[in-house]
């Protein structure tokens, strides 16, 4: 089982790969995935209109866009980072995998769900990444992480990021704690996405999408604007100039 050990901060990215931050935390009742929403998009060569604009405008073009999926009977929500396919896989996972599966039954449930995309698209562009949540258990969730061909199915229960490398992951990896309620949780990740927007605003930006799973299973969304995060420097200046004397 792969817990909250942080990796090491590697900066390198695929141009296409990076348009994406994602935070999922586990708390003391439940939680929290939160996700930014820039992608890019890529206009039709076979809409006339379209193709014109594209001769005077260059691609890609960036959009906002939602990036995660959810089953019919809202058990499964999969959130994506990565190029198109790893949307197909969070949305091929969503839609066919119920919340049933455990263990090696669940993992085999997942493969399954992606194994056509892995067999044609997976691993030729780079990291692609899937958090998968199960809405009846609130106190793990699932990264599947398809890179250099092979496919990856991890049970965490902790604290993780993907997508875009950032700088803004100093936060939650010092400032998570399993203990904390799934409202800190929350204010954790606006922060860390906020943080992640100002340091890599051509790679990640808001709105951010928070999704908010309780113990007792339920699910609660929220769609948060970019917030001002002035007051958190000034506060960290201060505490800083307390310690210079």
């Amino acid at each position: 089982m792969l817990l909250s050990e942080p990796e090491p901060l590697i900066m390198e990215r695929s141009e296409e790969n990076s348009v994406t931050f994602q935070i999922a935390m586990i708390g003391c009742d439940g939680l929290v995935v939160g996700s930014d929403r820039l992608g890019r998009a890529i206009p039709s060569p076979s809409d006339p209109a379209m193709a014109r604009r594209v001769e005077r405008e260059p691609l890609p073009r960036f959009t906002q866009m939602k990036k995660f999926y959810v089953n019919a009977d809202e058990s499964v929500v999969c959130f994506a980072a990565g190029t198109q396919v790893a949307l197909d896989a969070a949305s091929a996972i969503s839609e066919s995998v119920k919340a049933g599966g455990i263990g090696t039954q669940w993992d085999s449930t997942i493969r399954g769900a992606i194994l056509p995309l892995a067999v044609n698209s997976f691993g030729r562009g780079g990291k692609e990444e899937v958090i998968v949540v199960r809405r009846n258990t609130a106190s793990l969730f699932w990264w599947v992480v398809l890179e250099h061909g092979k496919l990856r199915i991890i049970e965490m229960d902790g604290c993780w990021c993907t997508g875009t490398s950032s700088v803004a992951e100093f936060l939650p990896r010092h400032l998570w704690d399993k203990r904390q309620s799934t409202s800190t949780l929350r204010a954790l990740a606006i922060l860390t996405l906020a943080h992640a927007a100002e340091e890599e605003p051509s790679f990640v930006r808001g709105p951010f999408d928070i999704m908010t799973l309780t113990a007792d299973g339920r699910i609660v969304w929220s769609v948060v604007e970019q917030p001002d995060i002035s007051g958190f420097r000034l506060g960290m200046e201060q505490l800083l100039d307390s310690y210079a004397g």
